[in-house]
C-alpha cells in the first residue's frame, strides 16, 4: 500500500463529513421530538379538525323570514353548554326560498344572536353561511372540541 498524502487528507474530510452528517441528524431528531416541534403542531391542527358529530336541523325558519324558531335550537345549546364542545353551524340556502344568499347571509345573523340571548358564549359558537342547500334541512351543527374555553 502507498502512503500517499491524499489518503491522509481524504480520510479526515471523510471523518469531519461524517460528524457532521451526524450532528445535523442529532438537531433533526432533536427537532422531531420536542413538545414545540413539526410533530406537535401537527397533532394541534389534527385534533382542531376533528369533529365529533353532526346535527342536521329543520324548521329553524319559515319560508321567506328571518325570525328564528327557538325550539329546535335547545338540543344544540344543551349540548354545547353542558359539555366541553363547541359548535360550528352552517346555514343552507333554501330551495323553498329561490337562491337568495342574502336571506341566508341574513338568517345566519339571527341565529347567532339566538344562541348568544340562549346564553351561549360567543366563543362556543360559529354560524357560516352557506350557498349550498341540504335537502330537509336549514342547519347544521358540526360539534368540535372546546378551545379553552372557562
Amino acid at each position: 500500500m502507498e502512503n500517499s498524502p491524499d489518503n491522509g487528507v481524504s480520510s479526515v474530510l471523510s471523518i469531519e463529513y461524517t460528524a457532521l452528517m451526524l450532528i445535523i441528524l442529532t438537531f433533526v431528531i432533536g427537532v422531531q421530538f420536542s413538545p414545540n416541534g413539526p410533530r406537535a403542531s401537527y397533532a394541534e391542527e389534527a385534533s382542531d379538525s376533528k369533529r365529533y358529530a353532526a346535527l342536521s336541523v329543520n324548521k329553524v325558519f319559515h319560508d321567506g323570514q328571518i325570525e328564528v324558531d327557538m325550539e329546535p335550537l335547545y338540543s344544540i345549546t344543551e349540548l354545547v353548554q353542558s359539555h366541553d364542545i363547541n359548535a360550528e353551524i352552517e346555514v343552507f340556502t333554501s330551495k323553498t326560498d329561490g337562491v337568495d344568499f342574502g336571506l341566508t347571509i341574513a338568517r345566519s345573523v339571527m341565529l347567532y344572536k339566538a344562541f348568544l340571548k340562549l346564553g351561549v358564549p360567543p366563543e362556543a359558537v360559529n354560524v357560516i353561511a352557506s350557498p349550498q342547500s341540504l335537502e330537509g334541512a336549514q342547519i347544521r351543527a358540526h360539534f368540535i372540541p372546546f378551545e379553552g374555553r372557562v
